[in-house]
C-alpha cells in the first residue's frame, strides 16, 4: 500500500495509461496487473511528504514492468503518474533523481503546479522541473532547477514515468524516482548568477 511520509496528508495518487487503457487508483492504493494493455505491472512503493518536502516531495519506487511481445505494449508505451496536492513548504527550486535497471528506454518528467491541481502537468500554471531519459540500466540526478519556485501557497507535485514500447525487441524495467529540494550548492550558484547579472545591468545603465 502507498503510504504518506513526513507530516500527515492524503496519500499520493497513482494513474496508469497505455494506449486506450487507463486507470486512476484511490489515494494510497498500490497496483498490480499482469495484463495492462500487455504490460505486466507491479507498483509497490510510492510516498508523499506533503505538505513538506523532506526527505523528498514525491518518491515513486519499486516500479516493475515487463512487456509481453505480440500484445498492446508492442506498440503502446506505458505512462505511470504519481501526484499529490497540498504542498506548502517554500522551495527556491526543485530537483529530481531517476534510476532504472532493465532493457529499454524510459523517461521521467517532474512537474510543480501552483494551482494545486492533482496530476497538474498541463495547466496554465504548471512548471516542468526537468526530464531524465535512461537507456537500459542507469541512474541520473537531474540538475536542480532553481527557476521553479513554489510556496507558501499550496501547490501540487507530479512525477510521470514513461516506459517505451517493446517494438518487437523485448523490454523490462525496474525503476525508482523522486522530486526533492535542491542541493545547497545549486542555490548558492543561482544566487551568484543573479548577483552577476544585476552588476552587469547596473554597469550598462551607468555607461
Amino acid at each position: 500500500m502507498l503510504t504518506g511520509a513526513g507530516t500527515a496528508h492524503a496519500a499520493a495518487t497513482l494513474m496508469l495509461i497505455s494506449g486506450s487503457q487507463s486507470e486512476q487508483l484511490s489515494p494510497g492504493e498500490a497496483f498490480s496487473n499482469p495484463n495492462f494493455n500487455g504490460w505486466d505491472v507491479v507498483i509497490s512503493f510510492g510516498t508523499s511528504s506533503s505538505p513538506g518536502l523532506s526527505p523528498y516531495g514525491l518518491d515513486l519506487a519499486d516500479v516493475v514492468e515487463t512487456c509481453w511481445s505480440g500484445t498492446g505494449c508492442a506498440t503502446d508505451p506505458l505512462e505511470v503518474y504519481l501526484s499529490d496536492t497540498g504542498f506548502t513548504q517554500v522551495a527556491l527550486g526543485l530537483g529530481q533523481t531517476y534510476s532504472t535497471t532493465g532493457v529499454g528506454v524510459t523517461t521521467q518528467t517532474a512537474y510543480a503546479d501552483p494551482s494545486d491541481t492533482l496530476f497538474g502537468t498541463d495547466t496554465p500554471t504548471s512548471e516542468q522541473i526537468g526530464t531524465v531519459t535512461l537507456t537500459n540500466s542507469g541512474a541520473e540526478s537531474e540538475p536542480d532547477n532553481p527557476a521553479v519556485s513554489v510556496g507558501p501557497g499550496a501547490y501540487s507535485l507530479t512525477l510521470v514515468d514513461t516506459y517505451e514500447a517493446d517494438n518487437g525487441a523485448g523490454v523490462f524495467y525496474s525503476s525508482d524516482g523522486d522530486i526533492h529540494l535542491p542541493e545547497p550548492g545549486s542555490l548558492v550558484l543561482f544566487a551568484s548568477s543573479l548577483s552577476v547579472f544585476g552588476w552587469v545591468s547596473r554597469q550598462r545603465r551607468l555607461a
